[in-house]
């Protein structure tokens, strides 16, 4: 009987250290944050998704933090060629408090529609238009934003070339994948 106690005491024990390890790799430290925690919004199709999931990117692996266009490997059509969000980053009568964003993305090797396509992310802060990247695959992009006085970002993403998939399959480009969308 008390064999079965200590065996059992064991396994908790190495259960709540395990998850207390989990715990310790998510925190972040004081006044960062990440933009899917921002309450992003749909604008014109689907919102930035926050997600945890590897992707391949240049034959590289990264842990994908967000997603934006579809969700995951769907493509979208020519026939709704952009995708809109806005994220909030300070709320009305609140002064904002981050001075920086800084993206990282790229386009999932693996997805059929990144092959031949070319997305444009335009970043606006406060409804202006603040920078963009063009992206296609094997690409990896780190964007630094200034982000100081900003209320809120925008995100576009435009299929500027896409690569029709077979005879049946719509044209379509990929989602863009972040492996960084961190605020300080």
């Amino acid at each position: 009987m008390k064999i079965s106690q200590v065996i059992f005491g064991l396994i908790a024990i190495a259960v709540l250290a395990s998850d207390n390890k989990l715990v310790e790799a998510q925190r972040r430290p004081p006044g960062v944050f990440s933009l899917g925690e921002m309450g992003c919004r749909q604008v014109e199709g689907r919102q930035y998704s926050p997600m945890n999931q590897d992707v391949s990117i240049g034959f590289e692996i990264y842990r994908a933090v967000g997603v934006f266009g579809n969700d995951y490997h769907w493509g979208f059509s020519k026939e709704q060629p952009s995708r809109k969000t806005a994220c909030r980053l300070a709320s009305n009568g609140e002064k904002p408090k981050f001075k920086t964003l800084t993206l990282a993305v790229g386009l999932d090797d693996s997805n059929i529609f990144s092959n031949g396509a070319l997305l444009r992310l335009s970043i606006y802060k406060d409804g202006e238009p603040a920078k963009y990247v063009d992206i296609s695959k094997g690409q990896k992009f780190l964007i630094p934003i200034d982000v100081k006085n900003t209320r809120s970002i925008g995100l576009e993403l435009k299929c500027l070339r896409n690569v029709q998939q077979g005879m049946n399959a719509d044209d379509a480009c990929p989602p863009v994948y972040f492996f960084e969308d961190v605020l300080e």
